[in-house]
């Protein structure tokens, strides 16, 4: 994990370094898009890989890949002419049939699968891009993009090997695909809809610097998410009951020991002079990391047991308060944009909390089990 998403800094850092902080805030724009279009299309597919039956998710996966590949060709045809958008939509076809590629691994608990996969694709998308973007005269963020998206080609060839020979098929609960799809309009609102609203009322480059540490926290954090994926067929087994998940105490450790490392990369970017804009949002944004480690750890319990509505219900209460804490601390830039969601995250955490662990006494033993390994409160 840590190789791809290091991968992803390098190619972060590249874009800043050859292109400017604006041509990163258009590229940045281009992802939040991805995510808001790919998150509420895919959501559906990736809780089906973790619970439901084989037949089913065979017959998922083809329909998954189809849909991907048709967003995927839709979005060059519109590329030349409407960079931000055209980008957004082949990033968001290319992750989905990536994602079907994945899903069996997904479904198997087996994330160390998923990320040597990660990051054998980053590295081939930054290795065709670094030469272009290094090498030519004049390059542009456009036809960089184009060479990074190109490996996704060789993976839907291997997708489709794979899905020969299962059809697609449409969803066979309706009424809980359109729960999934609402639940999945939630979160990719609520993960991506602040670089591109901080990109409009404020400029590219504020979008630049507060996605910067958006990117790098939610990477540093997404190993709480595979730590969770190695729990998914005990929680299967036990119908979804928390105790047959990540453990509270285990967690909360692991999330602060995160978190840590990207207070240590804010102060890092302090010493060496970057804008405040930056180093500053970045050591907010390690609370964020600590948070959102064990709201996947949470989330994944709350999957499995099928609580899609609470879910929804969360989600959509914290996008109001994200948004309206965003508006009121515009003046501040990226910071604001941190601090709105450090605050919401936390807000999340607690809500998800109290749903997989409605008994007090259990949330009262894992803080004292955690003060008790740390020291606090002594």
């Amino acid at each position: 994990m840590f190789a791809g998403r290091g991968l992803g800094l390098v190619w972060t850092v590249a874009i800043i370094h050859q292109l400017g902080i604006g041509d990163y805030g258009r590229y940045a724009m281009a992802f939040a898009l991805a995510t808001l279009i790919a998150v509420p299309i895919d959501n559906y597919f990736f809780v089906g890989s973790v619970r439901s039956g084989d037949e089913e998710f065979r017959h998922d996966r083809s329909t998954r890949l189809l849909i991907g590949c048709v967003l995927f060709a839709v979005g060059f045809t519109a590329y030349r002419s409407h960079f931000i958008i055209a980008l957004g939509i082949v990033m968001a076809g290319a992750e989905i049939a990536y994602n079907a590629f994945q899903s069996g691994w997904m479904r198997s608990g087996r994330p160390d699968r998923l990320n040597i996969n990660g990051a054998a694709r980053q590295a081939a998308s930054i290795g065709l891009a670094l030469p272009y973007l290094y090498l030519s005269d004049h390059p542009t963020i456009e036809k960089t993009c184009l060479a990074y998206v190109a490996p996704y080609i060789v993976v839907m060839a291997l997708a489709a090997f794979k899905c020969r020979l299962d059809s697609p098929q449409l969803p066979r609960d309706r009424a809980r695909a359109g729960i999934l799809l609402a639940d999945a309009v939630c979160i990719a609102i609520y993960e991506q809809a602040d670089v591109l609203f901080l990109g409009l009322l404020t400029n590219q480059k504020i979008a630049g610097y507060y996605s910067t540490a958006a990117v790098s926290a939610s990477a540093a954090a997404a190993i709480g998410s595979s730590y969770a994926q190695t729990f998914h067929e005990k929680l299967r087994a036990a119908d979804g009951h928390a105790k047959a998940g990540p453990p509270p105490k285990q967690s909360m450790l692991l999330s602060i020991g995160i978190g840590s490392i990207m207070a240590l990369v804010g102060i890092g970017l302090a010493a060496y002079g970057t804008s405040p804009q930056l180093w500053a949002s970045f050591l907010i944004m390690s609370v964020f990391t600590s948070l959102r480690f064990i709201k996947h750890t949470l989330t994944i319990v709350l999957i499995v047991q099928r609580r899609d509505r609470a879910r929804v219900a969360a989600m959509t209460a914290c996008i109001v308060v994200k948004t309206i804490l965003i508006v009121i601390l515009l003046g501040i830039g990226a910071i604001g944009a941190a601090t709105a969601a450090v605050a919401t995250e936390l807000i999340l955490v607690i809500w998800y909390a109290r749903l997989v662990y409605p008994d007090r006494s259990i949330r009262r033993s894992a803080i004292a089990a955690l003060q008790g390994k740390s020291g606090v409160g002594k």
